[in-house]
């Protein structure tokens, strides 16, 4: 049994991840490999879709088995090693996919070369800061939101040329081309 290729899909606030991955699925049948995360459930996510919600208890007991552990903000966010295996191997014929960021996809990518690391990007700051404006967000998390666009982008260009090399900048100026230049990334 042939395991798929993993999507790995990330960028900065405003890019479009949600939107691409929401068209992509009208293409694929996706797969998702949700983050085990310690935040709480705020936006009331289904668990099991972008995150696996655990204590800190729960986290602790799995941490040893992580392929990257990223603290953000005070809660621990990470990929366990056997479930990602577990998923993958379950694909069967679907695409599996994981939303990610940059340090996280890297060391994925660093156990397994044969991930698809997809940098999504709007076409300019601007662009990316404008779509989070319009979103219907509490005030304080779209200024956070806003400002993490060009930490993003900073994160990004201080990549070193080897680490760049494997990634696939997508530049989300229309969803269609976008998920185009997604489909073409997982057929080559």
């Amino acid at each position: 049994m042939t395991v798929p290729r993993l999507l790995c899909i990330f960028g900065a606030p405003g890019a479009g991840k949600d939107t691409v991955i929401a068209e992509l699925g009208k293409h694929l049948s996706l797969v998702r490999i949700p983050r085990r995360t310690t935040k709480p459930n705020t936006r009331q996510e289904a668990d099991g879709i972008s995150f696996r919600f655990s204590t800190d208890a729960e986290f602790d007991r799995v941490e040893s088995d992580m392929i990257y552990v990223q603290r953000h903000a005070g809660y621990r966010y990470g990929i366990e090693r056997r479930f990602l295996h577990d998923r993958l191997a379950a694909a069967a014929g679907r695409q599996p996919l994981l939303m990610s960021n940059i340090e996280e996809a890297l060391a994925i990518h660093a156990q397994d070369p044969t991930v698809l690391l997809a940098y999504l990007t709007a076409p300019t700051p601007e662009e990316a800061e404008r779509r989070i404006r319009e979103r219907p967000d509490d005030p304080l998390e779209i200024e956070k939101k806003v400002a993490g666009v060009q930490r993003n982008l900073a994160r990004f260009s201080a990549l070193s040329d080897v680490e760049k090399s494997k990634i696939h900048v997508v530049v989300n100026d229309t969803v269609d081309h976008a998920v185009s230049q997604i489909l073409q990334l997982l057929s080559s």
